[in-house]
């Protein structure tokens, strides 16, 4: 959620239940010729379905906005809301500018509907952001001011989305993109396959010999920071249907999401063969696009969606959130694990320290013991808050991915099936497990020390490889059998 601007609108009694905020845009001039009047807003209080229906909190159909917050500062423009100044940033009013001729149903808006003031109604609010968004008509996402080739790149995103859809494009899972274009014997994935080249020469060479897709422009627009925002995963798994929004230029989500991955899957395979190069969108983009598929095929897990949004490699950056709190925050209400890892009510009073350790022992309960591999020294370039256990991510840092990958890789099972123990303490920062003895370390080698801002040190490597080989040959029993006293 975004950090508060000091407001003099008085809010009034707070939100409870179900209860939430809309805004109606009150008629303005839309005269050029004379000096623009600020946005005039009007709230409105209504109730999501089940919610507690009264007189005046009945359920209405409404639009839900998805947007990037932007800077809060001072110097911040200013609409008026049921007649009072009231400071938005720079972005949300050009969006409101934009939106307010062409909407008709009162729109939600997180930085005006929800005081931003009241910590408590803040934490309930958020509480049932999926909600709001589920129960929306419509959600608008707001990429950006339009420039002169938004008209064309949206065009194109209308027509190809569509067409990859029609072609069977959301049939196909994460695994089948992998293994692209060789999928055997399975003859309906091999005619989805062939049905989605064929949209290839379209964009090549244009819709019926038209413009050529605008390569440039996907590029610019994947680099939007909207695409980085970390609520967004929750707009689009748990949002309705979305529409994308810049300037008065749209296309729903629908085919924006199937456009990118009409281009990830073939123009990214074969665009050699036209253009001789390889243009790729910005990775961060295409896998926030993704998590909606994934979340509907499986559901994922809250540790799965936080090393999903935030463990980086030269790929894609992790996602931005403006208070580090909604790192964690953002994904309770998707998670498919909630419930059952039972982590404290969402709370903006307390601090980010607190609620990361929290949810790592609560993982780590839940037998996540993998995640203690992403709790990295601090370096020079990226440090650690110092109030954290050593033993609970820092989910604000760089994280990069464990060398051993993690327990649902099954690259390692050497406790088969059998639990694990957490040991309660007196202090929250302390972590026990129940160990059992596998082992004495008889010698070890040289200590691997690669930072991710540097080259990758081609000499440390070998002097890595060259000790594990000794290693494994001091290992080797000749009869085969396990040595008594387990040496390693």
């Amino acid at each position: 959620m975004p950090l508060p601007i000091a407001t003099k609108f008085d809010y009034g009694t707070p939100l409870t239940g179900k209860n939430i905020r809309l805004l109606n845009f009150k008629q303005r001039s839309q005269d050029t010729s004379t000096p623009r009047e600020a946005v005039h807003l009007e709230v409105i209080e209504a109730a999501l379905p089940h919610g507690d229906l009264t007189t005046h909190h009945t359920h209405v159909e409404y639009l839900a906005l998805s947007y990037v917050w932007g800077k809060s500062d001072e110097n911040n423009p200013e609409v008026l809301l049921n007649g009072t100044p009231f400071k938005v940033t720079l972005n949300l009013e050009k969006a409101l500018i934009h939106l307010e001729f062409e909407v008709k149903l009162p729109i939600w808006i997180d930085a005006i509907c929800i005081n931003q003031q009241d910590f408590a109604e803040k934490a309930e609010q958020v509480a049932q952001m999926r909600d709001i968004y589920k129960y929306a008509s419509r959600t608008i996402i707001w990429l950006g001011e339009a420039n002169d080739s938004t008209g064309k790149l949206m065009t194109h995103v209308d027509r190809i989305g569509e067409d990859a859809i029609a072609a069977g494009l959301n049939d196909l899972t994460p695994e089948d993109f992998q293994q692209w274009p060789n999928f055997g014997s399975d003859d309906g994935k091999v005619q989805i396959r062939d049905r989605l080249e064929a949209l290839f020469p379209k964009l090549s060479q244009g819709y019926e010999g038209r413009v050529p897709f605008p390569l440039g422009d996907l590029i610019e627009m994947s680099e939007l920071p909207w695409f980085k925002r970390v609520w967004i995963v929750q707009e689009l798994q748990r949002g309705s249907p979305a529409q994308g929004h810049k300037k008065s230029i749209q296309a729903t989500y629908s085919t924006i999401l199937n456009m990118v991955e009409e281009w990830l899957v073939i123009v990214q395979t074969f665009l050699g063969v036209f253009w001789g190069k390889r243009v790729t969108v910005n990775a961060r983009a295409a896998s926030t696009l993704g998590t909606r598929r994934k979340w509907i095929r499986d559901r994922p897990t809250l540790k799965h969606q936080l090393c999903h949004a935030f463990i980086s490699s030269s790929a894609a950056e992790g996602l931005d959130a403006t208070d580090p709190r909604d790192r964690i925050y953002a994904f309770l209400g998707v998670a498919s694990d909630a419930g059952e890892l039972d982590i404290d009510p969402i709370d903006y009073t307390r601090t980010t320290a607190s609620l990361y350790t929290d949810v790592a022992r609560k993982l780590i309960q839940h037998g996540n013991l993998d995640i203690l591999s992403l709790c990295r020294p601090p370096t020079l370039g990226n440090p650690r808050d110092i109030a954290l256990p050593s033993w609970a991510p820092d989910w604000e840092t760089r994280i990069m991915p464990p060398w051993g990958g993690f327990i649902e890789d099954e690259l390692f099972d050497a406790s088969r099936e059998d639990p694990f123990e957490c040991i309660t303490t007196s202090s929250d920062n302390v972590l026990a497990l129940k160990a059992r003895f596998v082992g004495r370390l008889k010698e070890i080698g040289t200590t691997w020390n690669s930072p991710w801002n540097e080259a990758f040190d081609h000499d440390k490597a070998r002097t890595l490889f060259t000790e594990v080989i000794g290693f494994l040959r001091k290992a080797c029993v000749s009869n085969h059998s396990v040595k008594p006293d387990n040496v390693f």
